[in-house]
C-alpha cells in the first residue's frame, strides 16, 4: 500500500531512478548527464524563442486593445 503512495507522488520512481543511476557505469551516468542537459537546452532555447515572438507581438496586441 505504502508503494502505491509512493507512486502517486513519484517519490517511488525517483528513488528507482537514483538507484539506478548509482548502479551504472561512469560512462552510462556521463551519457545520462549529457542527454538530461542537452533536453534542458533544447527547452531554453525554445522558451527563448517563446519570449521572442511574445515580445515581438507585444505592440500589435497592445494596440488592439479596447481602450
Amino acid at each position: 500500500m505504502s508503494d502505491l503512495a509512493d507512486d502517486s507522488d513519484g517519490e517511488h520512481r525517483r528513488k528507482r531512478i537514483r538507484q539506478a543511476c548509482l548502479n551504472c557505469s561512469d560512462e552510462a551516468s556521463d551519457l545520462i548527464v549529457t542527454t538530461i542537459s542537452s533536453k534542458f537546452m533544447g527547452l531554453e532555447d525554445r522558451l527563448s524563442k517563446i519570449e521572442d515572438t511574445l515580445q515581438r507581438l507585444e505592440p500589435l496586441l497592445s494596440s488592439l486593445a479596447v481602450p
